[in-house]
């Protein structure tokens, strides 16, 4: 747990999933930038590489995180602009295409990063970073100040578990800034094999065992390592 990690308590609201994203993903820019440079500086090259990649790994599966709901976005804006979305609206320009969501077998890859290059340009996005691929930054970038416009505060992307009916009564007692609190803590993915998909806030104790639904009981975990930990636990 790091020192700058706010407690739910004294969690804000403006505290949200595209907030959480963004220092995850600056935050390892930041590590690049500064520690692996003083890492090669005093000769600890392998250490230096070592955390580079991991770096290199969170940028990456921020971008994942992002894509995934941006892709939603952007394929079903024509229903938000039909029921009168306030926040589409506040877009200016429109909703750009990331390479994620573009869709032309015609077009080489280098055709389709270029054409998505020059629409993030176009909305007044522009950074460049020497060891991080450009598209990579341009799309992090616009999305992040994009979803910070689109998403609402308070949306954590979670599906539900299979027995939906315990595991909904059970969601319902875990305060939403606990939930904040566990997934910038846990950043965003399974604690057990890292994933970022199909992610469950899991009891550690269960209720059932007295378990109580504060942060330092609660954890993210995958639907898989959740089923492999319910079958450990009966």
């Amino acid at each position: 747990m790091t020192d700058d990690l706010l407690k739910p308590e004294q969690m804000e609201q403006q505290i949200t999933l595209i907030d959480m994203c963004e220092k995850i993903y600056r935050d390892a820019l930041s590590v690049i930038d500064n520690d692996v440079k003083d890492l090669v500086h005093k000769g600890k090259e392998m250490a230096a590489l070592a955390l580079y990649a991991e770096s290199i790994d969170q940028i990456s599966k921020i971008h994942s995180t992002l894509s995934g709901i941006y892709k939603l976005m952007y394929n079903n804006q024509n229903i938000l602009r039909v029921y009168g979305s306030l926040r589409l609206s506040k877009v200016s320009l429109g909703l750009k295409p990331i390479v994620d969501v573009m869709d032309d077998p015609e077009a080489t890859q280098q055709e389709i990063e270029s054409y998505v290059m020059k629409g993030i340009r176009e909305a007044g996005v522009d950074k460049y970073h020497h060891f991080i691929n450009q598209r990579y930054i341009l799309e992090l970038e616009y999305m992040i100040s994009t979803l910070r416009v689109l998403v609402e505060p308070d949306y954590i992307p979670l599906d539900l578990t299979e027995d939906e009916e315990l595991e909904e009564e059970i969601d319902r007692h875990i305060p939403s800034m606990v939930k904040m609190y566990v997934w910038q803590r846990d950043k965003g993915q399974c604690v057990k094999c890292g994933t970022i998909e199909k992610l469950e806030y899991d009891h550690i104790i269960p209720v059932s065992k007295g378990g109580s639904n504060t942060e330092r009981n609660i954890q993210l975990l995958c639907e898989r390592c959740n089923r492999q930990k319910g079958g450990a636990i009966q």
